[in-house]
């Protein structure tokens, strides 16, 4: 498994699912998410090439490499990560986006027409909130692909929201339920649905919680870097 990025990004959430390391990259964001603190499953080898690129990969590089030793019960903020207070210029590549969303597009694009909702807009928001990992739970408890809190995840009929089909469903209903509240005003929706409706009515706008701000933005940018993709063009 091998993941490149620039030097100069955010940061990188490592998730268990199965056997496998799950890398999810936020952008343009300031995450403090406790889960950068997670511990690893098996040994990560970053390498750092001249050219400024960093990779990440669980194959132990050759002699001649340059690198470093992410492992066991080890976090990224030892090896200079930080997840909190960083000022992000990071890029994920194109490849990588279209890699990571590949196994749940066809499910994610159906349920978002379905309910009205532009495809890569629910694209970005699967990629920030676990990184299209299913089986992600944050330490606040939300759930899944779309990271579903449990009581919305009652009140829009799911049952199980580590299933996928499940999960997006449910997902896009709220998304759906709280764009028509907010009369189509996407950015309130985005806020709503990281930080509650009640924080949203109660602030009359965007909560000032950094969190929620960074997540506005961050959904916005990858929203717009997969309607690109949509578009086949050669950069986004």
């Amino acid at each position: 498994m091998k993941f490149g990025i620039s030097c100069s990004s955010q940061i990188g959430i490592w998730r268990r699912q199965g056997g496998r390391l799950l890398l999810s990259l936020v952008i343009l964001m300031p995450v403090y998410l406790v889960m950068v603190t997670e511990s690893l499953a098996q040994a990560v080898y970053i390498v750092r090439e001249p050219s400024g690129v960093v990779t990440f990969t669980s194959r132990k590089p050759g002699q001649s490499v340059n690198y470093q030793v992410l492992g066991k019960n080890q976090n990224l903020s030892r090896l200079g990560f930080r997840s909190r207070g960083s000022r992000a210029s990071r890029t994920v590549s194109a490849d990588w986006l279209m890699e990571m969303k590949q196994p749940f597009d066809g499910l994610i694009r159906r349920t978002a027409i379905e309910h009205e909702i532009d495809p890569p807009l629910m694209f970005a928001i699967a990629h920030v909130e676990s990184g299209f990992n299913a089986q992600a739970r944050s330490p606040k408890g939300a759930i899944g692909l779309m990271q579903l809190m449990p009581a919305t995840a009652d009140r829009f009929g799911v049952k199980n929201a580590y299933l996928p089909r499940e999960n997006v469903s449910g997902a896009a209903q709220y998304l759906k339920f709280l764009l028509d509240r907010y009369d189509g005003d996407l950015r309130l929706s985005l806020a709503a649905y990281n930080a509650g409706e009640g924080s949203v009515d109660r602030f009359n706008g965007i909560p000032p919680f950094q969190e929620t701000q960074a997540y506005v933005k961050s959904v916005l940018t990858f929203w717009r870097r997969f309607r690109c993709l949509e578009e086949g063009r050669s950069y986004c």
